[in-house]
């Protein structure tokens, strides 16, 4: 894909030359910046916008079937959405069921029900963080570096006058090595039953139950080229529950005055969330001659539980 022209190198070092001489700090001029002396620095190597992003895909697919008679209807429908992020190693999928029914058993009952599941999952990037973003850090990595060395490891900073560019992370490399696994599934249950208890008064029983249960894997390696150096892996692991049951019991009645109608409802309605979580953080520290050392955090479970009562 088409990105914005970004400064080549040598564009790179001469707008920060003119940056420190604006703030009347010609002297002060890292290495990095002088074209003069470091005539390596206005080599072009790399354009890290056109190396992070790549043109992005969606697949989708639907399948649907309805069908019924006087005295039925049905639904099914199922969809697949898969997605190839414009930026590297970013992705989604998504899988979703539904069926709806209605049915007329007797002239005066109805029944039918909602069912749905949804699962999604994929890969995302940082891209907000102003410090270590992916976009900033595509922005700001001098374009005098190669994304790999000789030897195919990714590159970092050049090591002479890496204190002239400041703490910054090669940003190929952080996105592939960005490993997560965030699963979310997500259940309704909606049952129903109408009943015709006179010409214009019914009753309708509703009950719903859903669930979302999501998990959330990452794992964080250590990020040892010269920059901004992260000595240590990291693997967090977060789960959380959500449930939600809500029962409605409503009468309904339809009143004709002359040229007016009027509809009355009364009814009770009751709502129940319960939230449970759990968080654990495993660190591992690189100590000289030592082995790893693995340190254990861990966030109590929480839960906490909110009911509504409502009356119309």
């Amino acid at each position: 894909m088409e990105t914005e022209r970004i400064l080549n190198a040598a564009e790179f070092q001469d707008v920060m030359r003119q940056a420190y001489d604006n703030a009347g700090k010609p002297n002060s001029l890292p290495l990095a910046f002088n074209a003069g002396k470091y005539t390596d620095g206005g080599i072009t190597r790399t354009n890290w916008m056109n190396e992070i992003f790549r043109t992005g895909s969606i697949q989708e697919y639907n399948i649907n079937l309805s069908g019924g008679s006087e005295k039925s209807r049905f639904f099914v429908g199922m969809n697949h959405r898969n997605l190839e992020g414009i930026l590297l190693n970013t992705q989604a999928k998504r899988y979703n069921f539904r069926v709806n029914s209605e049915h007329k058993v007797k002239d005066w009952l109805t029944i039918g029900e909602n069912m749905y599941y949804n699962y999604s999952a994929g890969n995302t990037a940082n891209t907000k963080n102003g410090y270590t973003g992916a976009l900033v850090a595509a922005m700001y990595y001098p374009p005098n570096v190669s994304v790999y060395t000789p030897t195919g490891a990714f590159s970092g900073l050049p090591i002479d006058v890496a204190g002239g560019y400041g703490d910054m992370i090669n940003p190929v490399a952080y996105l592939k090595r960005i490993s997560i696994q965030n699963p979310t599934h997500e259940i309704l249950i909606n049952p129903y039953i109408e009943v015709a208890l006179l010409k214009d008064l019914k009753f309708r029983s509703n009950f719903s139950q859903t669930f979302r249960i999501g998990n959330i894997k990452e794992f964080t390696p250590r990020v040892l080229e010269v920059g901004k150096i992260f000595d240590t892996n990291s693997l967090e692991y977060q789960s959380n529950t959500l449930s939600t049951s809500l029962a409605e019991q409503l009468l309904t009645y339809k009143l004709t005055a002359g040229k007016h109608n009027f509809d009355v409802l009364a009814g009770f309605t009751f709502q129940k969330t319960t939230e449970e979580g759990f968080s654990a953080k495993a660190i591992s520290e690189v100590k000289r001659k030592r082995s790893d050392i693995f340190k254990m955090q861990q966030i109590p479970t929480k839960k906490f539980t909110v009911i509504n009562i409502s009356r119309p």
